[in-house]
């Protein structure tokens, strides 16, 4: 839901997806205003100090550093203080046996008492350090060739294919087959570069769009699509022609992916959502607005979010109003103020960049409050603290809903059961969640040694003091067993003899 990479930000848009907790009033509009603005500053300032010095001990201290002096979940997590210590040293101690080579053990092992916190250290990985394809490995082809070879190929497999901004070729190799990039809008792919491979029995290697390397298996759905199961990524055939085509490939595809509407009874709908993420967003605003006449005439409604890790808050949007039944209560957050954030808005405020004179104006007001308050809490607004999402009416139907939620539904999947729980129609279904929705804001800090990089939270939610939820999780109102073999069922009988 909250991590952010300073590379990953391109527009106003991005920023956005990272503040929804807030309500669309007149207040949470400046606070939202604010949140952005404010992020928007952090992600244009480079906050790196890296160098070459890998020396693992040194490392670990800086680490430490920022984590105990920057990170503000630090001290919910180290209200055992002789707990918390004997671990530090304990980790510290290590490093001091430990070289540049084996050092990331030793910053993870550190890092992993804050669990599931969106805080993270990643170790970057060279090329020579993938087995499997070379990320920068390429194939020798003719592009204008290929596609008059495809058109006579009878291999299923053997075309150009297409997901999302990427277009590949497939083409058998050996005993398996290997894609290529014919285009794609992700500026670090280039023409003719292996994107992943497969062989007969299905196993694959796939490469992200960092050009991480996933190991998957793939299955061919109606020599139509090419599913990869542990990613949920779906390529569909665009030459030669496929099978199937329009809404019959929608309708395979949203399956396959975890986005589906059916009725089970002449009572009950399930929908079914994957997950929240940006790319979902207006796929999740499609399957509702297509189902519209269903939800606005059945009496009960069973959402599905197990496994679902989260996105952001505007993807499920569409949803809550058939949820709705009293105005929803939101409460707002707190910077923590550092050097490194009073630096980001320094930097910002004087290299503004296309920015309104009110913007240049509230920064630097926030920059005011911040001087002296070093190391403390601080409010995102001086306005009020709190807020209500209010919708004009009560839709009739659905009458009941039924969430059914695990420990893999995490982030802003939390953050809409939240949301969902103070409906009175509404009632949580299944084990704890996953817990990660207390802070927020994750900024990319690089360190002295440059082969790592830490990611952490800059921010604090209000409610976070009072009512944590990390490493917790939202507790269901009827947990479901191990007993329970069929949640879907389960509910729907709940729903339908209540």
């Amino acid at each position: 839901m909250y991590s952010i990479k300073t590379d990953s930000i391109t527009n106003l848009e991005d920023c956005r997806e990272v503040f929804t907790e807030y309500p669309n009033t007149m207040i949470a509009d400046r606070i939202m205003k604010k949140l952005i603005m404010a992020l928007l500053i952090i992600l244009g300032s480079q906050v790196t100090v890296a160098q070459s010095d890998c020396d693992c001990s040194k490392t670990l201290k800086q680490l430490i550093f920022k984590v105990e002096n920057e990170y503000p979940g630090f001290g919910a997590y180290s209200k055992d203080t002789l707990a918390y210590i004997s671990f530090k040293n304990h980790w510290l101690d290590l490093s001091e046996s430990r070289n540049e080579t084996n050092c990331f053990d030793i910053l993870h092992g550190y890092a992993k008492y804050f669990k599931r916190s969106h805080l993270s250290i990643v170790q970057k990985k060279s090329n020579s350090e993938n087995s499997g394809i070379n990320v920068v490995d390429t194939i020798d082809i003719d592009l204008e060739n290929f596609q008059k070879y495809i058109k006579n190929s009878a291999d299923v497999f053997e075309g150009i294919w297409t997901s999302g901004n990427y277009k590949v070729g497939i083409l058998k190799k050996d005993q398996g087959y290997i894609a290529f990039i014919i285009s794609a809008q992700n500026n670090s792919w280039k023409e003719k570069e292996i994107k992943f491979k497969f062989g007969q029995n299905g196993s694959a290697i796939y490469l992200m769009g960092d050009h991480s390397q996933v190991s998957d298996t793939c299955e061919l759905i109606k020599n139509s699509i090419l599913f990869f199961r542990k990613s949920k990524i779906s390529f569909t055939k665009t030459d030669p022609r496929p099978p199937l085509s329009g809404n019959d490939l929608t309708d395979e595809i949203n399956e396959l992916e975890g986005f589906s509407f059916k009725p089970l009874s002449r009572q009950t709908l399930l929908l079914k959502i994957s997950s929240f993420g940006y790319t979902y967003k207006e796929r999740i605003e499609k399957l509702i607005k297509d189902n519209k006449s269903l939800l606005d005439s059945y009496e009960n409604l069973i959402i599905d979010v197990r496994g679902n890790g989260g996105g952001t808050d505007y993807s499920y949007r569409p949803i809550l109003p058939y949820l709705y039944t009293n105005p929803v209560r939101h409460l707002s957050g707190d910077y923590l103020v550092t050097p490194s954030l009073i630096k980001s808005l320094t930097d910002w405020v004087n290299d503004p960049a296309n920015a309104t004179e009110d913007d240049i104006e509230n920064v630097k007001q926030d920059i005011n409050r911040m001087e002296g308050n070093t190391g403390k809490f601080i409010p995102y607004s001086t306005g009020e603290r709190f807020g209500y999402k209010k919708q004009d009416s009560v839709l009739l139907f659905p009458k009941n809903v039924a969430i059914l939620a695990d420990e893999e539904s995490a982030s802003t999947t939390e953050n809409f059961i939240m949301n969902a729980k103070q409906s009175k129609k509404v009632k949580i279904f299944g084990t704890p969640t996953y817990g990660c929705i207390d802070y927020l804001s994750v900024i990319e800090f690089d360190l002295n040694c440059d082969k790592y990089i830490l990611y952490m939270p800059t921010v604090r939610l209000e409610r976070a003091e009072g009512f944590p939820i990390d490493n917790i999780g939202i507790q269901p109102d009827i947990y479901m067993d191990k007993y329970v073999k069929d949640w879907i069922l389960y509910a729907k009988d709940y729903l339908e003899n209540k």
